[in-house]
């Protein structure tokens, strides 16, 4: 079992930093933290889809911001092939 991040800002002027800090806070490997600078309204993203095509049954994907993961109703389950999905609080 890993355990995988996914942090996500709308425009490429956002920053990541909020984010990534909480990633490393919960000690994810930096190579195991996944971004994208773009819309959320779709699921083509480079960082989402290397997301999806990395994680396996029992990984563990931690969400900074609930809103990353429910945009333009994004729904993670079938995509994650029975990996965890987690909000950090």
């Amino acid at each position: 079992m890993a355990t995988f991040g996914y942090a996500r800002v709308s425009v490429a002027d956002q920053k990541l930093d909020r984010q990534l800090i909480a990633m490393n806070e919960l000690k994810i490997p930096p190579g195991n933290t996944y971004t994208d600078k773009q819309s959320g309204k779709n699921t083509t993203r480079l960082g989402l889809q290397n997301l999806l095509a990395t994680v396996g049954r029992g990984d563990v994907v931690i969400v900074e911001s609930v809103s990353r993961k429910r945009n333009a109703a994004y729904n993670p389950t079938p995509r994650l092939a029975g990996a965890a999905c987690t909000p950090c609080r």
